[in-house]
């Protein structure tokens, strides 16, 4: 067993799915993170949130995020992203210049290779997240960031389905 010592079980799969709910997550970055390097959860909790405000600094966008910490095929982070910026532009608006600048960030921060993905099957996207992810592996949600963000857009969904 590596770093993590939580495993959820098939039962908190609701429970799991209502986390991501509410929000329509534009992008996914699925993450190696050099275990060598970053040693506790702590840190690794640590240094996500911190890549999240690089990367807002670097793409000039709030950014939304949670996510899920894995340690089943090597240590991974899946990371559920929304970001905006005061123009109407979204994450999916990044260039393939941008994406490789912030996937540098990633290797420099975290250690390992990232993956930028655009999500455009939420439901799909979850369920890999949660039953590939969380479900009977060693894993852990990550403490979500740009909270206010999140906070502010799941408002505005739950207004527009009223």
């Amino acid at each position: 067993m590596g770093i993590l010592q939580v495993q959820y079980s098939k039962t908190q799969q609701d429970d799991l799915m209502g986390l991501f709910q509410g929000v329509e997550w534009q992008m996914m970055i699925s993450g190696c993170i050099d275990a060598d390097k970053n040693k506790t959860l702590e840190r690794i909790d640590v240094l996500v949130a911190r890549y999240r405000t690089m990367m807002a600094k670097q793409t000039g966008f709030q950014i939304g995020a949670i996510g899920a910490l894995v340690d089943y095929k090597g240590l991974h982070v899946h990371l559920l992203l929304v970001g905006q910026n005061r123009f109407g532009n979204t994450l999916r608006d990044l260039d393939a210049d941008q994406v490789r600048e912030l996937q540098r960030m990633w290797f420099g921060l975290l250690g390992g290779t990232c993956r930028y993905s655009s999500i455009y099957d939420l439901e799909g996207v979850k369920r890999y997240v949660i039953e590939e992810n969380l479900v009977n592996k060693w894993s852990t949600v990550l403490t979500p960031v740009g909270v206010s963000l999140l906070r502010k857009i799941k408002r505005a969904n739950r207004r527009k389905a009223a």
